[in-house]
């Protein structure tokens, strides 16, 4: 498991650690401090990359953890842009 936290762009980013920090009473810069350790975060481009990374390291499957789980858009994102652009 990988927690992430994605965006189209910086402010989308920006909201989605927002909206998972309110959860569990974090900032938003704690929440992409701690997330960008362990998985994806950032933009579409930005996550590909780091799960480029990860791959380069070994792993062959990564579960995403995305932990606002009312928030769907993001989950939307997730399967049209970023997974597509893993495959």
């Amino acid at each position: 498991m990988a927690p992430c936290v994605i965006g189209r762009n910086e402010q989308e980013v920006s909201e989605s650690a927002q909206r998972i920090g309110a959860r569990f009473g974090r900032s938003p810069e704690d929440v992409l401090e701690r997330y960008r350790e362990h998985g994806p975060v950032g933009t579409i481009a930005q996550a590909v990359e780091r799960l480029k990374q990860i791959e380069e390291i070994g792993y062959e499957r990564v579960m995403l953890q995305h932990l606002a789980h009312d928030d769907l858009d993001t989950v939307a994102l997730i399967g049209r842009e970023l997974a597509p652009a893993v495959a």
